[in-house]
């Protein structure tokens, strides 16, 4: 149960933290006033979350193995 919660802090943190880069980019596609642009900023974020995602899934991973790891050590002493 703390992973999840620790899971959700972290992803938490990590869409707060929304590039800078990310969002000028999102703001210079708004001003181009093209047809596609609500497809092309839907895109955009899309991949931005799922890259977040992933980050944030693989560093939980991570972690939780660095505890099962040390979890069996300590078991085979």
């Amino acid at each position: 149960m703390t992973y999840i919660f620790k899971y959700i802090e972290l992803l938490n943190l990590r869409l707060l933290d929304y590039p800078d880069s990310a969002v000028d980019n999102l703001t210079a596609l708004i001003k181009t006033n093209e047809n596609n642009v609500r497809m092309k900023i839907i895109e955009e974020m899309t991949k931005d979350f799922s890259m977040i995602l992933t980050e944030t899934k693989e560093s939980i991973k991570r972690e939780i193995n660095k505890l099962l790891n040390k979890h069996l050590e300590d078991n085979n002493e």
